[in-house]
């Protein structure tokens, strides 16, 4: 029973971190329309954790290493039903000390999480509970007597078999860092089509140094992370832009990931020409606008931010009231708001921001005052933030 229920455990894990790593990379490279499931609050924040400066070892994503050692745990437990007992008992000990550093592995990370990154990640946390039933297992399936042998097993591995050693289970256990480098390379060359993506940030660093400086004087509008921070970013944004709604998420990773050393600040841009002069033709964008300075007067910003983009594709004129119905606002403050002088002025200042610093489209990031060339791609803002310290 022990046997079946690691199995089914390391697959379980394999399945979460493959989703943990698919959603870094959509993530950092600014392709997912949407925040992680699991991302609840600024306490509960799988895409904060999965895109911090913690989630890498040198560039490999650790959901990545994590998946590639609990398949590494597979073959064992495989190897233990495929060979003979002579050989069940070795094969049983290395499982156990690779459950172990597993487990420590993931024990280690949840004190970042916590106490460093002050987030958790739901995610990684099922994570933290298939190695600790992993390794139950473990220890379960072998002798009390196995820990007896962990000096031997560990010179064996530098020993060939005809010499009594274990080298075999070296190989193995090189398969995961090896394996993960291999398969990180792969997926990112199928993610990015220039072979030159670090020459790339360098470039948009550069244009963002030599940018024009703008001064914005923004007393309103949503924001997030530590007003007084060094690094200031300003994200001009439209509703109907795909581009906008595919920013998002990784901006908010970002942010929230560095809330104490990042201050952010949302403002309006709708390319609607009916409160924009400069607009196009996104004839939903001033009204959702003005729907998201109503919701945050009600502190409902984030759930009409997310609301709107979730539902992009299919806004018309009845969208406003769908919103306030769904995500809680008080309709009567909400319509008084909608129409309130005081709030048409506010996006026109907004808007007003946006067109005195010549913008040419959204979402434009800018940092410390400067427009900051591919500033929704976290690399960039990672870049950016090493370079503004």
């Amino acid at each position: 029973m022990k046997y079946w229920i690691a199995l089914i455990f390391s697959l379980i894990g394999i399945v979460v971190s493959a989703y943990l790593v698919v959603h870094h990379y959509n993530l950092i490279y600014g392709m997912s329309e949407a925040k992680s499931f699991c991302t609840l609050s600024s306490t509960i924040d799988c895409d904060a954790v999965n895109t911090s400066s913690y989630s890498t070892i040198m560039g490999i994503p650790v959901a990545l290493l994590e998946a590639v050692a609990l398949f590494v745990g597979m073959l064992l437990l495989l190897g233990m039903r495929a060979f003979g007992e002579a050989e069940k008992a070795p094969i049983g000990r290395f499982f156990l000390y690779l459950s172990s550093a597993n487990f420590l592995a993931t024990i280690f990370m949840g004190i970042i999480s916590t106490f460093v990154l002050r987030t958790f990640c739901l995610m990684c946390g099922s994570l933290y509970v298939v190695s600790i039933v992993i390794l139950l297992c473990a220890l379960k399936m072998n002798p009390t007597k196995t820990l007896a042998m962990v000096t031997t097993d560990l010179k064996g591995l530098f020993k060939p078999s005809s010499a009594g050693g274990t080298r075999g289970f070296l190989i193995l256990f090189l398969m995961i860092p090896l394996g993960a480098t291999l398969a990180a390379g792969m997926y990112e060359k199928s993610i990015i089509t220039s072979t030159d993506f670090e020459k790339l940030i360098q470039r948009n660093i550069d244009e963002w140094r030599d940018g024009k400086q703008n001064d914005f004087k923004i007393n309103a509008g949503a924001e997030f992370g530590n007003a007084s921070a060094s690094f200031q970013i300003v994200e001009f944004s439209d509703f109907e832009c795909p581009h906008c709604k595919r920013a998002a998420p990784s901006l908010h990773a970002f942010v929230n990931a560095h809330r104490d050393r990042v201050h952010f600040v949302f403002q309006n841009f709708p390319l609607d020409k009916s409160c924009n002069p400069r607009g196009g033709m996104h004839e939903h964008a001033c009204a959702m606008a003005r729907a998201v300075l109503c919701a945050l007067k009600q502190n409902k910003f984030n759930e009409a931010h997310d609301w709107i983009f979730a539902h992009q594709e299919t806004l018309d004129d009845n969208s406003s009231t769908a919103l306030a119905s769904e995500i809680g606002l008080e309709k009567n403050s909400f319509e008084t708001c909608l129409k309130a002088p005081s709030t048409i002025e506010e996006l026109k200042q907004e808007v007003d921001r946006g067109n005195n610093a010549n913008l040419e489209g959204t979402p434009t990031i800018f940092v410390n005052g400067k427009i900051l060339p591919g500033g929704f791609l976290i690399p960039v803002l990672e870049a950016a933030l090493k370079n503004s310290e």
